[in-house]
């Protein structure tokens, strides 16, 4: 019964003892080695990881691409305010990840201590180089310039800003109002354009009919002239064909003008 006691409480000692020296970094995360509460440059990779039971803590930081979601109220060059929600995607560098928790700690402090001011400061930088008006036509330039200038701060904590969205961007009502009221006004103008233009080609196509039939008028009267003026002439003839006397006295006829009894 003694030893049954002795090997279970052996066994406890030995699970203790493996808990306390043993660790595990899980997938995607890279361990930092805190020794005496200090945080050193040993960085472990995933698995079970020895360390010294009590002395040793690891600790795991996560390199794997993170979202971050951030929301900011921005002025625009033509002072409207717009509320814009940006998305980053973001990773840590590997080899950094003992800097980045000496500095800053765990994960969530990263976030809100480092990441979120640099973007909030970046973003309102970029936004206020726009009218409200351009903010949404230069949706994407403006998404990649704030990338690009994020990630170069970021870098020299040892953080890559992988990829940058503007998820969101709100104007105030009186500058939708405004700009609803723009449009409308824009597309009567169109409206009314296409009217008159349409006016314009009913207008020329009317005159273009007129000028043909103008035209056809005119050949026709050219053509037709000659005979109403021979037609005119044979309703003035009498019928009677004309005489010539010949030298000796006597009448000549012309009988190929004389007249058919038909044709009198």
């Amino acid at each position: 019964m003694k030893h049954s006691y002795l090997y279970g409480g052996l066994s406890i000692i030995a699970i203790l003892f493996l808990s306390q020296a043993t660790a595990r970094v899980p997938v995607g995360s890279r361990g930092v080695l805190v020794r005496g509460g200090r945080v050193t440059n040993t960085i472990v990779g995933e698995g079970w990881r020895l360390k010294t039971p009590v002395l040793d803590q690891i600790v795991p930081i996560s390199v794997r691409l993170q979202a971050y979601e951030i929301s900011t109220v921005a002025g625009t060059r033509d002072t409207q305010a717009i509320d814009v929600t940006l998305v980053l995607n973001y990773r840590l560098e590997e080899t950094k990840v003992g800097e980045i928790y000496s500095r800053l700690g765990r994960l969530d402090a990263i976030q809100v201590e480092l990441i979120k001011p640099i973007a909030e400061e970046v973003m309102k930088s970029v936004i206020a180089q726009y009218n409200a008006e351009q903010i949404l036509e230069n949706r994407s330039d403006i998404a990649q310039r704030v990338r690009e200038l994020v990630n170069n701060r970021l870098a020299q904590y040892g953080v890559s800003a992988e990829q940058l969205s503007i998820a969101n961007i709100g104007f105030s009502q009186s500058f939708t109002e405004a700009v609803e009221a723009k449009l409308v006004a824009q597309q009567r103008a169109e409206q009314a354009r296409a009217e008159v233009q349409q006016a314009e080609l009913q207008a020329q196509a009317r005159i273009a009919e007129a000028e043909g039939l103008a035209r056809a008028q005119q050949l026709q009267m050219t053509t037709l002239t000659p005979l109403l003026v021979e037609m005119e002439r044979i309703k003035k003839w009498d019928g009677k064909l004309p005489q010539v006397m010949s030298d000796n006295g006597s009448m000549l006829m012309f009988p190929e003008l004389q007249l058919s009894p038909q044709n009198q």
